[in-house]
């Protein structure tokens, strides 16, 4: 394996760093587990164990070092370090290899780190992967909003569809009337608010409606005969249209 990558998204509260995507394969990770006891999605780095979490989250700074061994056995002190070498010999990496340490940044704003190592890495390399660093930085930090929205969409979706009593839209004079919900995420002071618009789509109803009438009743005079079955087939339109009874009409 040439480089192996890990995200690990931030939680500035707790100080840590939540490992939620690595490149090893699963069923590598598996023999991991198995050979120390500890999952890697989900492995926590915190100051402690990971020293860097100060320059790279708070500072915001890229970092390499060209030792991956003494990074990893100070993550997982408690391993063995006979046991650290061996899975990263079963990932490929023999010798020496070097690890760049990135900061997941959008807007100034920090929420993750991005690690990569492998023998093949060098410091000069620092700017290209920050580059893919920020790519990465942007994708997860759309796909965090499109989650939230996703969320709110459901939640507000979930609110109509479980409440007890019937939720309507009303106008000023009590009238009730169709509306487009859309939802949007915004970011303000740091924060991801939703915001929601109400448009009121009276007019697009109605005009729908009088399509659906006009094409009834285009269908009807393409089979009329002469002008009173085609007056007929059009008082018949209008009347299925409306579900109102031929005889309510003055036709």
């Amino acid at each position: 394996m040439d480089i192996i990558c890990f995200v690990g998204l931030n939680d500035p509260e707790k100080r840590s760093l939540t490992v939620t995507y690595t490149s090893i394969a699963p069923k590598i990770q598996s023999l991991t587990k198995t050979m120390t006891g500890k999952e890697i999605v989900g492995f926590q780095l915190t100051p402690e164990n990971w020293p860097l979490y100060v320059q790279v989250i708070e500072e915001r700074q890229p970092i390499f070092r060209d030792n991956l061994k003494p990074v990893l056995f100070k993550m997982v002190p408690d391993v063995p370090q006979t046991i650290i070498k061996q899975i990263l010999k079963l990932l490929g990496i023999k010798g020496d290899a070097s690890v760049i340490h990135l900061p997941l940044q959008v807007e100034g704003q920090v929420f993750g780190a991005l690690l990569h190592n492998s023998k093949a890495i060098f410091e000069a390399d620092l700017s290209v992967l920050s580059i893919f660093a920020s790519q990465v930085a942007a994708a997860l930090k759309n796909a965090r909003l499109l989650d939230r929205v996703s969320k709110s969409e459901a939640k507000f979706r979930r609110l109509f569809e479980l409440a007890p009593d019937v939720i309507v839209i009303v106008d000023k004079n009590g009238n009730v009337f169709p509306v487009e919900v859309s939802l949007s995420p915004l970011e303000a002071n740091g924060e991801t608010l939703i915001l929601s618009t109400i448009r009121d789509i009276t007019w697009r109803k109605n005009r729908k409606r009088e399509l659906e009438l006009l094409n009834q009743v285009m269908m009807s005079a393409a089979v009329s005969k002469n002008q009173e079955d085609l007056f007929n087939a059009g008082c018949e339109a209008v009347a299925r249209f409306f579900a109102v009874p031929r005889l309510h009409w003055l036709c």
